[in-house]
């Protein structure tokens, strides 16, 4: 067996696209994934799924599909295994920027690594209390005055691939779950 997070974009957000937490672990049991446990109520999933049945791809899509069955609205899934957590944890760049809650230091897991010509339309928007890079399939991003008040924040849809964000405490603890 092969631990996996599912981490679920724009769910239970101002009060769109309600998705309660009992319902998802059900139906993550439903179609047929072990050990699911959910953390906070933004659409985090721990659970097992057979070693090399799917690529986390395939996964997303799998579990993309039930959500829209299940609760009527799409909703885009980014699936990593415990150990690419892991491996996205080790490699934050800003590690030796300072505390990561002190920088609002936040990971956004996307589908697939962007063009590397999307990243150029990001640049307008990165100043003195934004900034960003990009590792592999994701964009770790410090919103010092905080997310909500980003320029940065509001453009990653520029990257054209879908991206959900975590900040760095849910990440670890995501991450800590998923290795227990």
């Amino acid at each position: 067996m092969t631990v996996y997070v599912a981490l679920l974009r724009g769910i239970n957000v101002g009060g769109h696209r309600k998705v309660a937490m009992p319902l998802l672990r059900q139906m993550f049991e439903t179609i047929g994934f072990g050990r699911v446990r959910t953390y906070i109520n933004s659409g985090n999933v721990i659970f097992d799924a057979e070693d090399g049945a799917e690529a986390d791809r395939e996964l997303a899509g799998r579990i993309e599909r039930e959500i829209e069955t299940t609760f009527g609205f799409p909703v885009d899934v980014m699936v990593r295994s415990a150990a690419d957590l892991a491996r996205a944890i080790a490699a934050n760049p800003y590690a030796n920027a300072g505390a990561p809650a002190d920088l609002h230091l936040h990971i956004g897991f996307m589908r697939g690594a962007p063009d590397p010509q999307a990243l150029d339309k990001l640049a307008p928007f990165v100043n003195e209390q934004d900034e960003f890079r990009v590792i592999g399939r994701e964009i770790y991003a410090i919103f010092r005055s905080g997310v909500r008040d980003s320029k940065l924040a509001g453009q990653l849809s520029r990257l054209g691939v879908p991206v959900t964000l975590r900040n760095w405490n849910t990440t670890c603890k995501l991450a800590e779950m998923a290795a227990n």
